[in-house]
């Protein structure tokens, strides 16, 4: 065969594709992205999605609704429930003052719609008065997303991509938002499908095009052989080597060029065109189909995502608010029903944390009326398949209340909780000396959830020093 400057690059560029791959050391008997690399991953564990609701949600509009004129424009009547569940939540508001449900498709690609929380309430787990002790955009999303305002932790899909991920070629994906690994696993951005097909198919030149109009760099045939080659030279060079150092250079790059690798590659892209199949109208559908596709093909174990419209509603709250709101539940609504129709996904369970920046004060003098920042929020955590077995669905925990001694507070007041008697779960206490409810508490009880406790190795290095008590709590369901 000829080779021109073209060939050349081209393969080249192919065989590059395997060089952004983290180093690994070959593992006892595994190899990279192979089964047993999986599996010593924790394939058979639960995944992990936290979802960012961008610039601050105020739950008073969905999970913490309250009736005052002062906060919200709810009635008693309009607060709704879901029969056996604890959850009570706030209508739509429409931008002619109708008051609706929040609507999301039956399944995916349904043209019906069903209120999400009478799909999806049972999944839930709701947290209110979470205190997360700052009003600051630039400490909120950390604070949200580590339990802490300290520099210096990972982000929980941080952590636990690095402890149940590492030797995954994209352990941790994100669209955006606050997503923080502290050095110890790399990043991939999800923000195109076809950037991720061009990655998982080297071979292919124009990947975004249909399969048969798909052109090759080079023949099958060919690019078996190149592949071929380059193994048999690596074998040559670590039989050449002498010093450790070099030694190990060369069976790090070997481990992700097996035909193991190539094999579960081309499962890969085959996931991601699946993914692109996935249209929407709100633009975090497509990305977070294909974190989920790379799930699915094992080579994913965490993802966070963001929302593509902003709570920051410091005018106009009760026109852009909702609408902030109904992309929230979009994108998590297709998470969960993702989850449970996808086979691979659904045998090892999902767990979902959503958070926020911080919470948001009662209406403000601007006109139309808007709503500033206030440290007090709420956080939710869901979760399908096995990980359903880690929280009780249904369930609330925590209270928030619009007075402090009969007057209008400024926000939403948390109230503190303690232990029942029995120590099994969770009651609204009141007493200054009892537990004010912190992100680092919900982390806490989700890091242990997820097998991410003070022994685990990773988890060890990151603690939550400054969360009282150290041990966690009963947040996610009674003990």
């Amino acid at each position: 065969m000829g080779i021109n400057r073209r060939h050349f690059l081209s393969l080249g560029a192919a065989g590059a594709a395997t060089m952004f791959l983290p180093a690994l050391q070959r593992g006892k008997g595994g190899r990279f992205f192979s089964n047993s690399a999986r599996a010593a991953a924790g394939a058979t564990g639960p995944l992990l999605i936290t979802l960012e609701a961008h610039a601050a949600w105020d739950a008073t509009f969905l999970v913490d609704p309250h009736v005052d004129a002062a906060f919200t424009p709810w009635t008693n009547a309009d607060l709704r429930t879901v029969a056996g569940t604890s959850l009570k939540y706030a209508p739509n508001l429409l931008a002619d003052g109708t008051k609706t449900p929040y609507v999301v498709p039956t399944s995916i690609g349904s043209t019906s719609t069903v209120d999400f929380f009478t799909k999806h309430g049972s999944k839930l787990v709701v947290v209110n008065g979470v205190d997360n002790a700052t009003v600051s955009h630039d400490v909120g999303p950390r604070v949200a997303f580590t339990g802490s305002n300290r520099e210096g932790l990972p982000s929980l899909v941080g952590m636990f991509a690095a402890a149940r991920g590492a030797t995954l070629p994209l352990s941790l994906m994100t669209t955006g938002g606050f997503v923080n690994t502290e050095g110890l696993i790399p990043i991939t951005r999800a923000g195109s499908v076809s950037v991720l097909q061009g990655l998982a198919r080297s071979n292919v030149a124009n990947f975004t095009a249909q399969p048969a109009n798909q052109r090759k760099y080079e023949d099958d045939s060919v690019f078996s052989l190149v592949r071929d080659r380059v193994r048999q030279r690596d074998a040559r060079r670590a039989a050449a080597a002498s010093v450790p150092r070099a030694i190990q250079g060369v069976l790090n790059v070997e481990a992700t060029r097996t035909q193991d690798v190539f094999t579960n590659f081309d499962a890969l892209s085959s996931a991601f065109d699946a993914a692109s199949s996935v249209q929407s109208q709100n633009p975090v559908i497509p990305q977070a189909a294909a974190c989920m596709a790379a799930m699915s093909a094992g080579a994913c174990v965490a993802a966070h995502l963001i929302t593509s419209e902003s709570f920051d509603t410091h005018q106009q709250h009760d026109l852009d608010h909702p609408v902030s709101m109904q992309n929230l539940l979009e994108i998590l609504d297709f998470v969960l029903d993702r989850a449970a129709s996808d086979p691979n996904i659904a045998a090892r369970g999902l767990m979902v944390v959503v958070g926020s920046d911080f919470g948001r004060t009662k209406y403000n003098n601007d006109d139309p009326a808007g709503k500033d920042h206030w440290p007090v929020t709420s956080m939710m955590v869901a979760a399908v398949g096995p990980a359903a077995s880690l929280i009780q669905g249904g369930r609330v925990v925590g209270q928030t209340t619009t007075k402090v001694n009969g007057a209008t507070a400024g926000g939403l007041i948390s109230k503190t909780v303690k232990t029942t008697p029995d120590g099994g779960d969770l009651q609204v206490s009141g007493s200054p000396s009892d537990v004010a409810l912190t992100a680092g508490h919900v982390h806490l009880a989700v890091r242990d959830a997820l097998g991410l406790s003070s022994d685990d190795p990773t988890a060890a290095r990151f603690r939550l020093t400054a969360v009282v008590p150290q041990t966690s709590l009963p947040i996610l369901k009674p003990r």
